[in-house]
């Protein structure tokens, strides 16, 4: 098998994987109620720009929308899928690492 076919069967497999439809909603979150996972979470809110679109407190404000509702009614694993994959106008943040967005989940339930 050629590189360029071995690269083309990865992204395949991955988008496969990507469009698999897999229950999140009861992904835990190995951080949860940790205060330093939540600060840490904090950091990468503000880092990451989501204060910008959803404010300091998670309010959002004008045609941002806030995530305090979100973050009160959705599970863990929801969540995680929302920041990971994107929902709507609101952008993927696949660069980061799960135990990131964990973090980020974390923080958003101080909230």
């Amino acid at each position: 098998m050629s590189i360029s076919q071995v690269v083309l069967f990865s992204a395949f497999v991955l988008s496969l994987n990507a469009c698999s439809g897999v229950d999140t909603s009861d992904l835990t979150n190995p951080f949860a109620g940790s205060s330093e996972a939540a600060a840490l979470g904090a950091k990468l809110y503000e880092a990451q720009g989501c204060v910008t679109c959803h404010g300091a407190d998670g309010a959002g404000s004008g045609d941002f929308p806030s995530i305090i509702s979100a973050a009160q009614g959705d599970s863990d694993g929801e969540i995680f899928d929302i920041i990971q994959n994107g929902s709507g106008a609101m952008p993927a943040f696949d660069m980061l690492s799960d135990d990131e967005i964990w973090q980020i989940v974390t923080h958003l339930r101080t909230l």
